[in-house]
């Protein structure tokens, strides 16, 4: 960790070590914000950031109340966290059921069919889906530290 990073950064990638390490295994409750706040001196808000990014990333879930549960698996084909910065080995079997952990797909297919509709049917342009490729720039600067424009984003169908 670079002490250049946000304090958000440096508590989201402390969190994601130690739930891949199995400090906190599968379906475990995470500490609350409220917990991790005081013990690591950090704001609530910082802390509040911290758990938005482990649930972005798949690490963990937000319950209504009920607070955060580790959704993290070593058999989830995630990078481990402490070789991220190498590319990971192929997945061996792909295609195998447990290969990605189905809940998080239906959960996140669902979502998308809920707020999107029948604009889903639509042909893309070119450059694929502006909204997708404004996502992407603003998760690649705020998680890998990558600034890229939305005009430097292009997505394909993998098959051209």
């Amino acid at each position: 960790m670079h002490a250049d990073k946000p304090e958000y950064l440096k508590l989201y990638e402390s969190l994601r070590d130690e739930i891949a390490r199995g400090a906190w295994p599968y379906g475990a409750r995470l500490p609350s914000r409220r917990q991790v706040a005081l013990d690591r001196g950090l704001s609530a808000v910082t802390v509040e950031h911290s758990y938005e990014l482990l649930c972005q990333e798949g690490y963990a879930e937000a319950r209504p109340r009920s607070g955060y549960f580790v959704l993290y698996r070593r058999t989830d084909g995630f990078a481990a966290a402490e070789a991220a910065r190498a590319l990971p080995r192929p997945a061996q079997g792909v295609g195998k059921a447990d290969a990605f952990p189905f809940s998080v797909l239906a959960k996140s297919m669902r979502r998308v069919i809920s707020d999107y509709g029948e604009a889903l049917l639509q042909k893309s342009p070119n450059a694929g889906c502006l909204e997708l490729r404004r996502a992407l720039s603003a998760y690649l600067s705020r998680n890998r530290g990558v600034q890229a424009g939305v005009d430097q984003i292009v997505i394909g169908s993998g098959a051209e």
